[in-house]
């Protein structure tokens, strides 16, 4: 599955996610098995490196997404490796509660190097849960026992794989199921939230040519943009001009709150204004009504 989404060659020559990836999926819908599956899903896939090299990397994906998926390797000592001190594990859920990411699962992964033994998987969700207990994450948090390698409990499970002994929980696509069907449900916030002042947070910042001074990309968190919007930049208090809006790899005339990964090309009203002091973490407000 990493091999999947690692989708630059230096990231599959070295075997380590160097970047954030997206990968936009359709999954169709199968009525028979509950609510969750009644309805087809389109889901953005945020792969974010977990190398402790490129975690500025791993903040940029997490910040966009409205889930998170912790993926724990249970195999023997790198489980121990990962939670311990000077392991990712902890900081990996420590940003995901600082991002505000409520809704988490977490895939126990590497099962296949234990032979599916449940006693393992116990001891990792005992450790891991007590952990995230203690970061502050009260939200529930699902549990998954998976094989990526051998695409164990990915999108169903097999009744001849040892798992099946003894887990009777959802697929790993049975739980992102879950988790999305949640935030559908959640849609009356977000009608909610666009009803409000314009807020936009900007993750990253980029500069390509025929598009407008600079392209932004982050996530509306309240209200709305759309082309040929004019919008406050803080803290530096110019202003700039949506020039067009795209939601994944696709134009769109207007972007809303909740959407996420959203790109922004635009143009300074003014002339001379150093566009280096744009960067990431800057707020775009409605000029109607400015943050304090």
């Amino acid at each position: 599955l990493a091999l999947i989404n690692d989708i630059d060659n230096e990231e599959r020559e070295r075997g380590v996610t160097i970047d954030i990836a997206l990968h936009y999926v359709r999954v169709p819908a199968i009525p028979d098995k509950g609510p969750e599956y009644a309805v087809p899903l389109s889901l953005t896939l945020i792969d974010s490196p977990g190398h402790r090299d490129f975690v500025p990397a791993m903040i940029l994906g997490a910040s966009q997404a409205n889930s998170a998926v912790l993926v724990i390797d249970a195999s023997p000592g790198q489980f121990e490796a990962g939670f311990g001190d000077l392991g990712q594990t902890k900081e990996h859920a420590l940003l995901i509660k600082a991002l505000g990411l409520s809704k988490l699962i977490v895939t126990v992964n590497k099962l296949d190097s234990v032979g599916y033994d449940q006693e393992r998987y116990d001891f990792v969700v005992e450790k891991v849960s007590a952990f995230l207990k203690q970061t502050g994450i009260r939200s529930e948090i699902q549990f998954v026992p998976v094989s990526g390698f051998q695409g164990v409990n990915i999108i169903d499970l097999d009744a001849s794989n040892p798992l099946k002994q003894w887990y009777h929980g959802p697929s790993l696509l049975g739980a992102i199921r879950k988790v999305a069907h949640e935030i559908s449900a959640q849609r009356q916030d977000l009608e909610v939230l666009m009803d409000q002042p314009t807020r936009f947070c900007v993750v990253d910042v980029t500069r390509k040519q025929n598009q407008g001074d600079m392209t932004v990309t982050g996530k509306v968190l309240a209200g709305s943009i759309a082309l040929n919007d004019r919008l406050v930049v803080l803290p530096m208090g110019e202003m700039v001009t949506v020039k067009h809006v795209e939601i994944g790899y696709d134009r769109f005339p207007v972007a809303i709150a909740g959407d996420h990964h959203v790109t922004l090309a635009l143009t300074f009203n003014q002339q001379g204004v150093d566009s280096s002091l744009l960067v990431a973490g800057a707020i775009f407000c409605g000029p109607e009504k400015t943050t304090p």
